[in-house]
């Protein structure tokens, strides 16, 4: 996320396995000696947070009772599981039905932009409409830890999810940012499906931030400054996905800037996002 931060799935590539990659609960383990016993490994940890995952994000789009939470309705938007504050429903009913029709937009160009592959995984990862928290300004963020929920006394179901809290805002940050849903989503994926201990992300985002490419950049309202992406390495991938795919508010702001700028980060993106 841009104005505030944002169990990692395990890839077997072929025969070769990802150890960097390996769920939490098999790191630091000994790895079974073949790669088809560790296949088998893996696939028995992720299945059953595939299967849960999907079987919420069904409930969701469904409006079923059993994932109802309290204070929020529930709907399909372009097929992803979508929670609405029932207070900005109340509080600010055009400004939510504006952005709902907005979120629509942004998630049909989600499904123009991106591989079918990651689509598939992306499109049961839940996405909240919230007020704005008190202490914290309005933003889209994803919540990765439940600790961190837990301490801000937030929903714990917001885990693995895309929050926004800018609703009354929305276009205004749509017409900024023309992909921010890309940009959210793109942190899910960097979670759940490559890990965020990526090691390959990581090195690329240690190179860039030595090289100094992005410490003084063009914004898209005309201002100069330190690019965004180098806040780190997971705002590094968010940032440079937006511009592979669409167009980012900061320079590099699409794919062939991006390619002249950043060309070996531009190639690992279209590995990571075709290759999983």
């Amino acid at each position: 996320m841009k104005a505030g931060c944002c169990n990692q799935l395990s890839r077997v590539l072929g025969l070769t396995v990802c150890f960097s990659l390996l769920p939490q609960g098999l790191r630091g383990q000994k790895v079974s000696e073949t790669p088809a016993q560790v296949t088998v490994e893996l696939a028995a940890n992720e299945t059953p947070m595939l299967e849960a995952q999907q079987r919420e994000a069904d409930w969701i789009r469904s409006d079923d009772p059993r994932a109802a939470v309290l204070g929020y309705s529930s709907r399909a938007v372009e097929g992803w599981p979508v929670r609405v504050s029932e207070t900005l429903l109340n509080s600010h009913p055009e400004a939510t039905e504006r952005a709902l029709e907005l979120l629509g937009e942004q998630l049909r160009t989600v499904k123009q932009l991106l591989p079918e592959s990651a689509v598939s995984r992306l499109i049961n990862v839940p996405i909240w409409f919230s007020p704005k928290y008190k202490g914290f300004g309005p933003t889209g963020e994803y919540h990765p830890g439940a600790g961190w929920l837990a301490r801000q006394g937030r929903h714990p179901k917001l885990h693995r999810c895309v929050e926004f809290t800018n609703i009354p805002q929305f276009q205004r940050e749509v017409e900024r940012m023309p992909v921010l849903v890309i940009h959210e989503l793109a942190h899910a994926y960097h979670d759940q499906v490559l890990g965020f201990d990526n090691a390959e992300i990581r090195a690329r985002y240690d190179v860039a931030k030595r090289s100094g490419r992005y410490d003084a950049v063009r914004r898209g309202n005309g201002k100069t400054e330190k690019a965004y992406a180098m806040t780190n390495d997971r705002e590094y991938f968010a940032e440079t996905s937006e511009a592979f795919f669409g167009r980012n508010d900061f320079y590099p702001f699409d794919r062939s800037e991006l390619e002249a700028h950043d060309p070996r980060m531009a190639a690992l993106l279209r590995q990571l996002w075709d290759d999983h």
